[in-house]
């Protein structure tokens, strides 16, 4: 027994002194894909982000970019030399360049992925075309942790260079959400109720105090979970907005239960919150898989 004491002491030893770096690269990447419209010529693509260093900018060697710090593709250069030492009137750089993480754009046909560490919140585009022209697009932040972004370039003259022009734009699914909402809200009540029948209750007030109580947890719970999917860290941070959450919907339900569902017994209605919460949980699990 004292040395599975002694072996748990060093683990949690460990995981205080080395959770810092361990954690520095886990989780979740916000993502972004980016389609660009009304362009026929052809062109290649990178994205400006502010520059927060300190001092002048510098322009960055060619060849001694491909050591692995800024992971480039070999014919970079070729194309957004421009970019090199560049700033525009806003503060912002080829986050390519000078973002000191690893990024990459994948492209097929007019649509660009932004690769790892390569969704900033805060960025323009940067088009050069084959002609040589500079494009650049107004700034935008990105609202979606997996983002969709259009830029539609129709009607803009792309044979001089040009900045703030087109129009950038992000997908906010909002019609998406509102139904993904709805159908958890009903498919997690009528889940309840139908458990609340199963374990033999049939007074309206019964079904009344569920319903009611359920429409304000499970509402509670839902929006955040869709928020969190979303908006803060894709299916890893709804699983565990979930996970909390339905550890404080049972408690609060179970309070509830105890206090005021009186057609049987304390025991009977506790019971039953604990039946109901897990099948509610797995349910709720099973349509996370489904987001997206």
């Amino acid at each position: 027994m004292k040395k599975i004491w002694m072996m748990l002491g060093f683990l949690l030893v460990f995981g205080f002194v080395f959770s810092p770096v361990l954690s520095a690269d886990l989780g979740p990447k916000p993502s972004a894909t980016i389609d660009v419209i009304g362009i026929d010529e052809d062109y290649e693509l990178d994205i400006l982000i502010p520059y927060r260093f300190s001092g002048a900018i510098n322009d960055v060697d060619p060849n001694e970019a491909f050591t692995g710090t800024h992971y480039l593709e070999e014919d970079y250069f070729d194309h957004f030399s421009v970019l090199n030492g560049f700033i525009d009137a806003d503060g912002y750089a080829s986050a390519t360049l000078y973002s000191g993480a690893p990024r990459y754009i994948e492209r097929n046909d007019d649509q660009f992925e932004l690769g790892y560490f390569g969704a900033p919140r805060d960025f323009k585009i940067a088009i050069m075309t084959e002609s040589g022209q500079l494009i650049i697009s107004e700034a935008i932040e990105r609202q979606m942790f997996h983002a969709a972004f259009h830029y539609d370039l129709s009607g803009v003259d792309l044979s001089i260079d040009a900045t703030g022009v087109g129009h950038l734009y992000e997908d906010v699914p909002i019609f998406t959400m509102i139904g993904q909402y709805l159908m958890r809200l009903i498919l997690t009540i009528g889940l309840e109720l139908l458990i609340l029948f199963l374990f033999f209750y049939r007074l309206k007030e019964s079904y009344f105090l569920v319903g009611i109580v359920n429409f304000f947890t499970q509402s509670f719970l839902t929006l955040f979970v869709i928020i969190g999917y979303y908006y803060w860290g894709g299916q890893i941070a709804a699983l565990l907005i979930l996970i909390l959450g339905e550890i404080i919907v049972f408690t609060t339900e179970s309070v509830i239960y105890i206090l005021k569902l009186k057609e049987h017994s304390w025991f009977r209605a506790l019971t039953y919150a604990i039946i109901a919460n897990l099948a509610t949980f797995i349910l709720g699990f099973v349509l996370l898989l489904t987001l997206g």
